[in-house]
């Protein structure tokens, strides 16, 4: 008689052992059937600045233009994101524009839904990247997208998050693909493109602007090009950034009195609505640096629903920061081999006398290019906080952990990588890709379910 963890583990096989073409579909499928219920049942109270977002989707997908100063300022508070780059709800406006009048909001929604699937669907290739020798490791990094619960919770209303997320990974794994392969001039005006797209579909995706250079740098560096071809492509990602994104910037400094990024128009409109006291605005986070305001980042970047109202059992966010530790505790161990190869890319992985997961010292030319990949994907999130961080300091926003997004699939690779230092690696892994699943569906039960009458 076959016992239970063995048909878990034949399972488990299963899924490592498909296709990418049938993991790519699985993984999707599972994507739609995870966020669906929470699309269909939010309500736009729960959802953050749904309406603020909708207001722009609305008015372009009514006027196919942008909306100008006098709209903006005309409209008040609902406008507040009018000046703010648009490209992150094209796909929002598109539905919109062709739904009826009484279903618009729910069709709106459908474009956040559908271009955050191009995240697991990256996830699945990135993962390939990463952990080519080690697949359980590499299908973990799409199985933490789509249960990750505050990445789901984002998928399901309208805002420009989505798109900023999607377009990241996809610059993301290039630059991984770059640094492995190669890049070349076109791939350089690619990545370029894709950037000028991200950062007119929300200005947290400019805040990882060092950490794409450094990307370019490392794939010339990795495959020995010269200092000349790396500045070459460095010069042509930078050309066919201000391309694709540079009208924009001019447009609003004509349109929005020198408000080249509409942070200035949107903080004007916002600081109307907030309390005041002995004449001095009242913002509704902490001040930057103290440990209120890491708290905030992390619990939002984990799952922190509603508006910012509707947390977790608060151990459930220590046992998500106990899962951070350990991943850091495991880079160390990793760091402390004396050689960067956390996910075995470069040799068949082995144990130690411990049971954990040890790749050989790899040869110098693929231990050249692991260093600079990982140096890569944890510039990302680095660059993310800084500027999170800075832009709480100055006032234009708060502590999100959301804000995050544009370096998910950096976050979650890094936490894969260092997990699997530890004898019980894999058993971490999928633990973590369990207790996101039941977060996931248990807050949505718990909130979000409809009543049953």
């Amino acid at each position: 008689m076959t016992s239970a963890p063995i048909k878990k583990e034949r399972r488990f096989e299963l899924i490592e052992n498909c296709s990418t073409t049938q993991a790519v579909l699985f993984f999707l499928l599972l994507y739609f059937l995870v966020r669906l219920p929470w699309l269909l049942t939010l309500p736009v109270t729960e959802a953050p600045d749904e309406p603020n977002h909708f207001w722009v989707v609305h008015f372009i997908a009514q006027h196919w233009s942008l909306p100008s100063f006098d709209d903006v300022r005309s409209a008040g508070a609902a406008a507040e994101y009018g000046a703010l780059p648009p490209l992150g709800y094209v796909p929002h406006v598109i539905l919109t524009a062709l739904a009826p009048a009484a279903l618009m909001s729910t069709f709106s929604r459908f474009g956040s839904l559908l271009v955050g699937a191009i995240v697991p669907w990256i996830a699945v290739l990135l993962g390939k990247e990463l952990f080519p020798k080690q697949r359980g490791l590499a299908f973990a990094l799409p199985f933490l997208v789509v249960f990750h619960p505050q990445l789901v919770f984002v998928n399901s209303y309208t805002n420009n998050d989505s798109m900023a997320t999607a377009l990241a990974s996809a610059i993301i794994y290039l630059l991984v693909r770059g640094i492995n392969c190669g890049i070349t001039l076109g791939k350089a005006a690619l990545i370029g493109v894709l950037f000028g797209v991200l950062g007119l579909s929300k200005h947290t995706g400019l805040s990882v602007a060092p950490a794409v250079l450094i990307g370019i740098a490392m794939a010339g560096y990795a495959n020995a090009l010269t200092i000349s071809q790396t500045i070459a492509r460095v010069a042509v990602f930078g050309a066919a950034f201000l391309a694709a994104s540079g009208w924009f910037f001019v447009r609003n400094y004509f349109e929005f009195r020198g408000d080249i990024l509409g942070t200035k128009t949107m903080y004007e409109a916002w600081i109307k609505i907030l309390p005041t006291v002995n004449g001095q605005v009242q913002h509704p986070w902490p001040q930057a640096g103290k440990l209120g305001w890491w708290r905030y980042v992390f619990f939002d970047y984990v799952g922190l629903f509603g508006y910012m109202d509707r947390y977790l059992w608060r151990p459930i966010y220590i046992i998500y920061l106990g899962y951070t530790i350990a991943a850091l505790v495991g880079w160390l161990k990793s760091w402390k081999r004396g050689h960067l190869d956390p996910g075995g890319a470069s040799a068949a992985p082995a144990s130690d006398r411990g049971g954990a997961i040890v790749s050989p010292p790899p040869d110098p030319a693929s231990a050249r290019k692991q260093l600079c990949i990982w140096l890569m994907i944890t510039a990302f999130p680095l660059c993310n906080l800084c500027a999170n961080l800075a832009a709480t300091i100055v006032n234009v926003t708060g502590p999100h952990g959301r804000y995050l997004f544009p370096s998910e699939l950096c976050l979650l690779a890094l936490t894969i990588a260092g997990l699997s230092q530890f004898k019980a690696g894999k058993a971490l892994v999928i633990s973590l890709i369990a207790l996101n699943l039941i977060v996931t569906v248990g807050a949505w039960l718990c909130w979000y379910m409809p009543v049953q009458h």
